[in-house]
């Protein structure tokens, strides 16, 4: 607990504050709109965009190039960190959708062969989005790691046009094979498999990059037989 209080006041996780102000103010765009989860997307989309900006400064450490000096284990710091920061973006994630989806039923999946012109209020499917900010959370992560183990100390300003320009040239991406889709689209179910692959992808990358802070070998050399 007393690490967990320390790590917590040295993790920059202030810019939540502005980025949880924007994205709400994106999410009560998104509420006036139609009733139609197409039509919300875009904006709702931005806000959880703009959370992902938020946490990603969540791995700016001046520690992180300490070895065996350090009290506690990169891995374990690193962690504490990422802890912090989604429980800090769920606290802004949560009202956003419950903001972007007003007047909508919410939904985890919003299956494309059932009739839903009929259906009233209209679903919102925000599993998808969870998976999608999920996802891009991976992406911010596994950058600031990279960057870290490279020797940047506070990774967050580059990770941020890392996400940013990730954001921007996955959607330039021609269909059928561009990730982000909508309910309306025949990939809406296809697609969601690959984003799952991403995430853990990712995952496994950032653990890799934050067991040791020193470079070559990331596992430990056996011990004397």
């Amino acid at each position: 607990m007393r690490l967990i209080q320390l790590t917590f006041r040295s993790t920059p996780l202030l810019g939540l504050l502005p980025a949880g102000a924007v994205a709400l103010g994106l999410a009560i765009v998104a509420s006036g709109q139609p009733t139609d989860a197409a039509a919300r997307f875009v904006p709702t989309r931005l806000a959880l965009l703009v959370v992902v900006v938020g946490i990603s400064f969540a791995f700016d450490d001046a520690a992180s190039r300490l070895t065996d000096s350090a009290p506690r284990t990169l891995r374990l710091r690193r962690a504490i960190r990422a802890g912090l920061a989604v429980l800090g973006g769920i606290a802004v994630i949560v009202p956003v959708l419950l903001l972007a989806s007003s007047g909508m039923d919410l939904v985890w999946v919003m299956p494309v062969s059932e009739p839903l012109l009929a259906e009233s209020p209209l679903p919102f499917p925000w599993g998808r989005l969870a998976l999608e900010i999920l996802t891009m959370g991976t992406v911010a992560l596994a950058a600031a790691a990279v960057l870290a183990r490279r020797g940047e100390e506070e990774p967050g300003r580059i990770v941020t046009g890392v996400v940013l320009a990730t954001y921007a040239v996955t959607f330039m991406i021609p269909q059928p094979y561009r990730p982000w889709a909508y309910p309306s689209e025949l990939g809406w179910l296809t697609k969601a498999p690959w984003w799952w692959v991403v995430t853990i992808v990712l995952l496994v990358v950032t653990a890799a990059l934050s067991w040791d802070a020193r470079g070559g070998r990331i596992l430990p050399r056996p011990g004397p037989q």
